[in-house]
């Protein structure tokens, strides 16, 4: 029988047929891409030292990489052990060279860092690994000379390690945070800061005290995941409203973890590396794995994100010229002069976000 002789019964049945076989063959190709698109890549190590527990933030396309701890040190250098750094280093990817900027003024580590209107505003951090919390605020401003300029702000309400932050708006949130000194706390606490009025106004608790967490914006909202509340990892994802000033869960994370690198590409939110577990020491069960949220529909999409090459905890993230750059980081007592490079090629939109779309197409066609 002929295509054109099909009964009026048979052609419904025909091209449902024909239509579910196309969704198979887009969704195999969909998740293939997945697979094939994605990838890390070292690039030039950053110069004269390996690092964790550093801050980085991009403006203008290159990526800074602020201060820190140098691990394990050569044995001929006097005192071997953790140094504290105030170092700054530029990375261009266009050129996949370093080039060094001016010292921060604070001597720190595990700060966060923040870009806000061209300048890195920094938060917060220890002396040491384990030292005193700092309170200090600096601003660095890349365009200011050859090497930029650092100008210190208002303080911190209370001294911050392990922070993290995020801005919203016109408006920079600091939130959580340890102090692991002889008070041992954690703080739920969030901090909004004023850039423009160089002023600090305490918000809403976060429901859950915690350091170590990783903090992001989309869409208006700062979503504070993970952690160590100085008793166990977490896997806790709690989102804030700056508008309405409240908390509210959602879908935990799929592992604990905390000291993970954090930041936003395309809508989501990628958490990258990490601890499992936490000592501070060589016995930290560190991480490789790459775990991606999906904001829009509250879910943690498994296999989105191909690993590190190498498992790594007390890193940052940063994204310039839609990629994401990891520099530094630490496994066990020694620490890292690598930098990664993440292209994400076709994981921009996922396998569920290409079906609904290309259905959508085939039901107006």
């Amino acid at each position: 029988m002929a295509i054109n002789q099909l009964t009026p019964y048979m052609k419904p049945n025909r091209i449902c047929l024909f239509t579910g076989l196309i969704l198979i063959g887009l969704l195999a190709i969909a998740g293939s891409s997945l697979a094939a698109d994605d990838k890390w890549e070292r690039k030039e190590n950053m110069p004269e030292s390996s690092r964790c527990c550093v801050a980085a933030a991009s403006v203008g396309g290159k990526v800074y990489v602020i201060g820190g701890i140098e691990v394990n040190r050569a044995p001929h250098i006097p005192n071997p052990g953790d140094m504290t750094l105030d170092r700054v280093q530029a990375y261009d990817p266009v050129t996949n060279t370093w080039a060094r900027k001016r010292s921060m003024p604070t001597t720190r580590a595990r700060m966060v860092a923040v870009t806000f209107d061209g300048m890195i505003y920094v938060f917060g951090g220890a002396e040491s690994r384990g030292g005193k919390v700092l309170d200090a605020v600096e601003v660095f401003n890349p365009e200011a000379g050859e090497r930029g300029a650092w100008k210190k702000l208002a303080k911190l309400p209370k001294g911050l390690a392990a922070t993290s932050a995020a801005v919203v708006g016109d408006k920079i949130y600091v939130i959580g945070g340890w102090d692991r000194g002889p008070q041992k706390e954690v703080y739920g606490t969030i901090f909004e800061y004023d850039p423009e009025e160089n002023t600090f106004d305490q918000k809403r608790d976060m429901p859950t005290p915690r350091g170590g967490l990783g903090a992001a914006a989309v869409q208006g909202k700062i979503y504070a995941i993970g952690g160590w509340n100085l008793e166990e990892v977490l896997n806790v994802v709690e989102v804030y409203d700056p508008a309405t000033d409240t908390w509210e869960a959602k879908k935990p994370m799929p592992i604990q973890k905390a000291l993970f690198g954090i930041t936003t590409l395309s809508g989501r939110i990628f958490t990258i590396g990490g601890l499992s577990t936490f000592s501070d020491g060589s016995n930290d069960e560190v991480l490789k794995r790459v775990d991606v949220y999906n904001p829009a529909l509250d879910e943690w999409v498994i296999d989105e994100a191909v690993p590190l090459p190498r498992g790594r905890a007390g890193v940052p993230a940063t994204v310039a010229g839609g990629k994401i750059y990891v520099p530094g980081g630490r496994a066990g007592v020694q620490s890292f002069p690598s930098i990664y490079e993440y292209t994400p090629g076709a994981l921009s939109v996922s396998p569920q976000d290409k079906l609904t779309t290309l259905w959508g197409k085939l039901k107006q066609s």
